[in-house]
């Protein structure tokens, strides 16, 4: 019975948007069918992950440095700097259908690199038909783990210790809402501390997405890091076929 599958996709090449359309061509259609596929009655759900600037340019994106940089809305790098609720522009979530219509709009207008500022920074299509829901930055797929009784898991354990160390009550932590205050917490401290500064666009993903993605998916926030990705791939074998482990 075939209880996992790893597929590699590895060139010796960059990874522009050039040599990423033809290599992952063949693969869009085979995405898109695996979305409509369900088992037992549960469907199928397809995540991207990867690093920031790879995302962009996954979802048609200039880059990771453009006016509109963030994946998930069209917010620019200047309201970054603001909170959320003082934002005095409407703040658009993207999706597949609103890329497909800056893209339109990018190419009416004659497909000018120096437009892109001003047509939330779109200029080639999708290479999956990923929901933006289900994107992930440097995310990864759950891994197997021994079982733990409730509440009695070595992080478990040490978080107790460090929330009776730093006087939060338990109960704000088990209400659901600790990542949630430790992030406004955390982006409050930033911006008086650091007002000078620039919000690169992490700080924005941190403080919008995070956590609606976590009540999503039911996910924690520990499984939004790159290192899970890199734990994942020791796991796997190496291409002349020895194990990295």
């Amino acid at each position: 019975m075939l209880l996992e599958t790893l597929v590699f996709c590895a060139f010796p090449a960059s990874d522009s948007i050039y040599n990423l359309e033809p290599a992952f061509g063949s693969l869009k259609q085979q995405v898109n069918d695996l979305q409509e596929s369900s088992w037992r009655d549960k469907k199928f759900r397809v995540c991207a992950f990867g690093d920031y600037e790879y995302l962009c340019k996954m979802y048609g994106l200039a880059g990771a440095s453009g006016r509109h940089c963030c994946l998930r809305c069209n917010t620019t790098k200047l309201q970054m700097r603001q909170p959320p609720t003082s934002q005095s522009n409407i703040i658009e979530a993207r999706t597949l259908e609103t890329l497909q219509w800056d893209l339109q709009n990018f190419r009416n207008d004659g497909s000018k690199p120096d437009r892109t500022k001003t047509l939330n920074n779109v200029i080639e299509e999708p290479l999956f038909n990923i929901p933006l829901d289900q994107l992930k930055e440097s995310e990864v797929a759950k891994q197997q783990t021994p079982k733990l009784k409730r509440a009695d898991g070595p992080i478990v354990r040490k978080l107790e210790e460090t929330l009776q160390l730093i006087k939060v009550h338990r109960q704000a932590y088990h209400g659901r809402s600790f990542v949630e205050l430790t992030i406004k917490g955390y982006m409050a401290y930033f911006r008086q501390e650091f007002a000078d500064e620039t919000s690169p666009p992490k700080t924005h993903m941190l403080e919008c997405p995070t956590v609606p993605f976590i009540r999503r998916w039911k996910v924690g926030l520990a499984f939004h890091g790159e290192q899970g990705v890199n734990q994942f791939m020791r796991g796997s074998t190496t291409f002349d076929g020895t194990s990295e482990d």
